[in-house]
């Protein structure tokens, strides 16, 4: 079995100097992912809060009270994050100081170095069982209703701390390559044509190279069908979830064989509807669908996109109809997913501070610990949306 099966560590670095930076990754070696560059203490919190790592390690040489405080912070919204503070020296007040705020470790670089890769990897287990990477399946209501959008901005989320990849399965006219600007040789029907030979080796070597490190398996150019590829998209996606720790599908909103395979072995699926009713009774066919495929509920989570204040449903009408509570709403804002899309660059590089930045990358942050809403209150549908979903 390929060495990529096993989980290694995610690792933020946050307030160290390259001296440190180099001990880290000399010590730590292929059992971690580290980000190209460390953050700084004043963004580090909401790098944290939104990749999840498995720990996290700050410099402790200066500013130590804004280190206390970055700590505090961080466990205030995760009790149970590893925090490891490291130094160059031992300075018996600021041991004690970083201790009770809440570090589980103080290490003296490089002297502890065996210590740092203990402590650093103590969280995380080895999944020689294949099945670490979490599947998350976006599938569109309806046509055009952000499918490729959402898959491809929360896979760069993600991307900084984490193995991730970007699949796209929209066989009738996938465009994830084309708005992250890639023109990859091999497609996913490459893959699938290799039918029950596909692995961890094959998987990665069909892949194409986004520059935020996502990992993407693209449609071809000539759309085109293979018969009876459903059996081929699973071995895809046990491969998938082997080599990667967060696999993107974009569905598009057509559910054919490798779709309804996709769906069934989905950790997550996120139903894409916008706040209309063509999109709400799309949402509304397809979860029956969903259900049909004995599918649970708590698997499911409905998103809503392009929301704008002059939305025609509003969110206890949509709740009430679907008989199922919104998880995630994504304010509309077309010139800023255009430009991302046009130039093939995340939403954060034009625009950290934007709704649409911010809420998608607070659904991403929650995705491996989400816990999908409860159910809305059963209520008979009323008015021309229950006459148009077909219920009475």
């Amino acid at each position: 079995m390929s060495t990529l099966s096993s989980r290694v560590a995610t690792i933020a670095l946050v307030h160290l100097d390259a001296a440190n930076v180099t001990t880290i990754r000399d010590t730590l070696g292929d059992a971690a992912i580290l980000p190209e560059r460390p953050s700084g203490l004043e963004d580090g919190l909401e790098l944290v809060l939104r990749t999840l790592p498995d720990a996290i390690i700050v410099g402790a040489d200066t500013r130590v009270e804004m280190v206390i405080s970055f700590a505090e912070a961080v466990l205030a919204d995760r009790p149970d994050a590893q925090l490891i503070a490291v130094s160059r020296s031992a300075q018996p007040q600021t041991i004690l100081s970083v201790l009770r705020a809440g570090f589980s470790e103080f290490l003296v670089l490089p002297q502890d170095a065996e210590r740092l890769f203990t402590a650093a990897t103590a969280h995380v287990e080895d999944d020689t069982d294949g099945e670490a990477g979490l599947l998350v399946s976006v599938l569109g209501a309806k046509g055009g209703v952000g499918t490729t959008l959402l898959a491809t901005h929360l896979a760069m989320e993600l991307s900084a701390l984490h193995r991730v990849l970007c699949i796209d399965a929209d066989a009738s006219g996938g465009d994830v390559a084309a708005s992250l600007n890639l023109q990859p040789d091999d497609t996913l029907h490459d893959l699938l044509a290799r039918g029950n030979k596909i692995d961890e080796r094959s998987l990665m070597g069909t892949t194409a190279h986004h520059h935020s490190k996502v990992h993407v398996l693209a449609q071809p150019e000539e759309l085109e069908v293979l018969p009876e590829s459903a059996t081929a998209m699973h071995y895809v996606l046990k491969a998938a979830v082997r080599s990667y720790q967060y696999v993107f599908v974009d569905c598009g909103a057509a559910i054919g064989p490798e779709i309804r395979t996709t769906l069934e072995l989905s950790d997550r699926i996120l139903l894409v509807a916008t706040p209309d009713v063509i999109g709400i009774r799309g949402a509304y066919r397809r979860l029956r669908r969903l259900r049909s495929f004995g599918i649970e509920d708590d698997r499911i989570l409905l998103v809503l996109n392009k929301v704008g204040a002059d939305r025609s449903l509003t969110l206890p009408i949509i709740e009430d109809n679907l008989l199922k509570q919104v998880s995630a709403e994504l304010p509309r804002d077309t010139p800023l997913a255009l430009r991302a899309m046009n130039e093939g660059r995340s939403l954060s590089d034009f625009k950290r501070s934007a709704a649409l930045t911010q809420a998608i990358a607070r659904l991403a942050g929650s995705l491996h610990h989400a816990q999908p809403a409860e159910p809305a209150p059963q209520q008979r549908p009323q008015g021309l949306l229950g006459r148009l979903l077909g219920r009475r």
